[in-house]
């Protein structure tokens, strides 16, 4: 393709953003998802770094916190459309933050997504049972981890 038509397919979302060689017949319409703020809370910054890099490059607005008590006055100022929680956290795990989020009026429309590498049932329905809207388990897939964000958010945001 020629630049400009590369350009183009970009920003339609018509050309992956990894590149590569495809032709007309191989590229897929998607309808464009739209923008969120997300805030990612978890105690590996490098999994911070990795889940906010592949939302950005999505086109979202993404600040993160290695630390829950760092985290929360950070919030309310974000006003984030989704938070995403790591489970197992020093301090304040996981659950007990979105118990926390949860009773803040000024965070109650926020699709607040838990991300960990424990996939019994019994976790799923923890996280339901504090509040969480949606569970993703690592290790991530870059595709499907931002989708998967994307839908949680808007189904939250069009229950509210």
């Amino acid at each position: 393709f020629s630049f400009a038509f590369r350009t183009l397919l970009v920003d339609l979302e018509l050309f992956p953003l990894y590149g590569g060689e495809y032709s007309l017949d191989t590229i897929r319409c998607k309808p464009k998802m739209a923008a969120y703020k997300i805030f990612v809370v978890d105690d590996d910054e490098s999994m911070c770094q990795i889940m906010s890099a592949w939302l950005s490059a999505a086109g979202h607005m993404v600040k993160y916190d290695t630390a829950a008590s760092t985290a929360l006055p950070q919030l309310a100022a974000f006003e984030p459309d989704a938070i995403l929680v790591d489970l197992m956290m020093s301090g304040v795990d996981g659950l007990e933050l979105i118990s926390e989020l949860r009773a803040r009026d000024e965070l109650a429309n926020a699709a607040i997504i838990m991300v960990s590498a424990r996939t019994n049932d019994l976790w799923f329905e923890r996280a339901e049972d504090a509040g969480a809207d949606g569970y993703l388990t690592k290790p991530l897939d870059q595709s499907s981890f931002v989708e998967k964000v994307g839908v949680i958010v808007a189904a939250r945001q069009s229950a509210s």
